[in-house]
């Protein structure tokens, strides 16, 4: 049910929230919104954005662990397979984390 520019002038912000609040309009209206934001949409958001970062970390470290295998070879400072093993794990535990 909507209310006209007057009535809620003279209801009042507060009151207008209680009618609202009170009738089944916020049941069918307002409630299912909130729901689907706070319960889908921004989990699914947050999780997206974390492996876009994920991603990018990986892309990073292989691009980094490459320019480093061109430049010096004799270097295994860091670079070793178990060293790069260990930190993809970790990477993908953290994103398995979210799940």
């Amino acid at each position: 049910m909507l209310y006209s520019s007057t009535h809620t002038a003279t209801v009042g912000v507060k009151g207008l929230v209680l009618i609202l609040l009170s009738n089944s309009y916020y049941e069918s209206f307002v409630r299912p919104w909130i729901a689907l934001l706070t319960v889908t949409v921004v989990p699914f958001t947050i999780i997206l954005l974390c492996n876009v970062f994920i991603i990018r970390a990986l892309f990073a470290f292989r691009r980094l662990r490459s320019e480093q295998a061109i430049v010096s070879p004799s270097d295994k400072v860091g670079t070793s397979l178990i060293h790069i093993r260990r930190r993809h794990t970790l990477l993908f535990l953290a994103k398995f984390n979210f799940y």
